[in-house]
């Protein structure tokens, strides 16, 4: 990493790192539901919405869209 500190690297990547981890999650929930195990299900869904509200946080972080 050049010049970059590990803290801005987070910073930068973020949106990437929790829209690649949101696809796993979908897939559990899909999985859970397909086979009726409500545990997987739930959790799969529970981190589904986690990854989904993280995603658009790091999106608007990157791109400066929050407020000022």
């Amino acid at each position: 990493m050049s010049d970059m500190s590990a803290k801005e690297w987070l910073k930068s990547n973020e949106f990437k790192i929790n829209a690649v981890l949101l696809v796993p999650s979908l897939l559990i929930a899909i999985i859970g539901f397909v086979f009726n195990i409500g545990m997987i299900a739930g959790l799969g869904v529970l981190a589904c919405i986690f990854f989904i509200t993280y995603t658009i946080y790091g999106y608007v972080r990157v791109n400066g869209l929050g407020p000022e």
